[in-house]
């Protein structure tokens, strides 16, 4: 059943949204999910719920593997074998896809039973009409945002998330797509000097701060955060060739409070801070934690507004760049540019946008007078 004519289908706007033009899914068919993530469950939820047979999911993390994800089985690669007859979506990040591509073709999986959504992070925001409405309500907080920014590269970037939220043409985001630089390190806007205090705020894998040292000749501190106790590990063996006296990290969340919150722990980047987590992390205040910053990134998974509120003397006394995501959570693109200028009004504030087929990966950039 082509995709474009599922529209008795409750979600089938969604449902072409994700898998565009080029894919088939037929609900007389089986299938198997490849990536035992926030967007796997979040797929499997959705398919399930119009009808759709899958299985089981797949995923290379050992310690996911052999293990129930609400509800589906998650396995190793060679469960596969059990399930010649499905077909496989791969539910992954674009970074990953060429790896598990050749991974199943190795395995022997042909290409024709391998299914890559166009576009796996659905509506943007969550439930549309709420999207919209929460648009509607905040004009005026809208305007004052856009206001705020610097360039007109900013303003329309800002627009261009927003209208695509109104209308889920994809056209929308390729417009605003930047693909000149890293993200996080814009080198129109971040100048880096060799006496940085760094500040990872979501580390995941410390690759970040591995591009931070890339770009400059020395440092003099990078303080490093990752709550998730998997990912954390894998920072505790990347830093070990690190001089410890110059980089510290925290196994900790950054939040406007020292307090244990519920986390939803999936040792990848869609971890994070939720009511329904079955975790329990600790967090603090960025303020309670270092000393001094010069150079401040957070991608803390919608808890960036709160991350801010709790390194609030260090912003005010340091002033230091700040590269802030503001995808996570829709009122964050105008209540973070609001709350920095509250901080300190001589901020000059930009909008960059890092991923061309959906909203995610929008930066605000804030560079001190």
């Amino acid at each position: 059943m082509l995709l474009k004519r599922i529209d008795r289908l409750i979600h089938s706007d969604i449902l072409y949204q994700i898998f565009g033009n080029n894919a088939t899914l037929d609900n007389k068919q089986s299938y198997v999910l490849f990536g035992a993530d926030t967007k796997g469950i979040m797929l499997n939820k959705l398919l399930k719920d119009n009808g759709f047979n899958i299985k089981f999911f797949i995923d290379n993390d050992i310690h996911k593997q052999n293990t129930d994800l609400h509800g589906a089985a998650v396995h190793p690669v060679g469960k596969l074998l059990e399930a010649p007859e499905s077909k496989i979506i791969l539910t992954l990040a674009p970074n990953f896809i060429n790896d598990v591509c050749k991974q199943l073709t190795d395995f022997g999986v042909a290409e024709d039973r391998v299914i890559i959504p166009e576009n796996c992070d659905f509506a943007p925001f969550g439930e549309r009409d709420g999207v919209l409405n929460q648009i509607a309500l905040n004009e005026n907080n809208i305007s004052l945002a856009i206001s705020l920014l610097e360039d007109e590269q900013s303003k329309k970037t800002l627009r261009g998330i927003l209208k695509y939220c109104e209308t889920l043409d994809l056209s929308e985001i390729s417009s605003i797509y930047d693909n000149r630089y890293n993200q996080y390190f814009d080198e129109d806007l971040i100048k880096l000097n060799d006496n940085e205090v760094f500040v990872d705020g979501g580390c995941l894998d410390f690759g970040t701060s591995f591009q931070f040292l890339q770009k400059v000749s020395s440092y003099k501190k990078i303080y490093a955060f990752e709550p998730d106790s998997q990912n954390f590990q894998r920072i505790e063996e990347a830093t070990r060739v690190l001089d410890s006296n110059k980089v510290k990290i925290f196994n900790k969340g950054i939040y406007s409070e020292k307090k244990i919150v519920r986390f939803d722990s999936l040792g990848s980047f869609g971890s994070r801070i939720t009511d329904s987590g079955f975790g329990r992390i600790e967090t603090d205040c960025l303020d309670n934690l270092i000393e001094e910053a010069s150079f401040i990134k957070f991608d803390i998974e919608g808890s960036e507004y709160e991350g801010l509120l709790g390194g609030r003397m260090i912003i005010e006394k340091f002033k230091p760049k700040l590269a802030i995501c503001v995808y996570h959570k829709l009122s964050d693109l105008w209540k973070i540019p609001m709350l920095i200028k509250e901080f300190n009004e001589s901020y000059r504030l930009y909008f960059r946008h890092y991923r061309n087929i959906m909203h995610t990966e929008t930066v605000c950039y804030a560079i001190p007078s």
